[in-house]
């Protein structure tokens, strides 16, 4: 990858992990999603996203997206959940 490609990749990282953190309500593709729910890796994200109770993504552009305040809602009761069962 050209030296220009990989500032744009990295910037568009940075950006993606900038917009995980920030409260308020946004949209997340899937690497800012895996990012806010632990830096997850891909296949442990989407394990979780086809889980039942997961929220549910929306079409917008040409990518998926979640809503950020829904992943913490469902982290917050998955943590829950857990705590309950140990």
């Amino acid at each position: 990858m050209a030296g220009g490609e990989q500032d744009k990749v990295d910037v568009r990282l940075m950006l993606t992990a900038m917009a995980a953190v920030m409260d308020g309500e946004r949209y997340l593709d899937s690497v800012g999603a895996a990012l806010l729910l632990g830096n997850l890796k891909p296949a442990t994200f989407r394990q979780y996203a086809c889980s039942a109770g997961f929220p549910k993504n929306v079409k917008l552009g040409k990518g998926r997206k979640w809503k950020r305040l829904e992943l913490i809602a469902w982290a917050d009761q998955e943590r829950d959940r857990q705590n309950m069962a140990a």
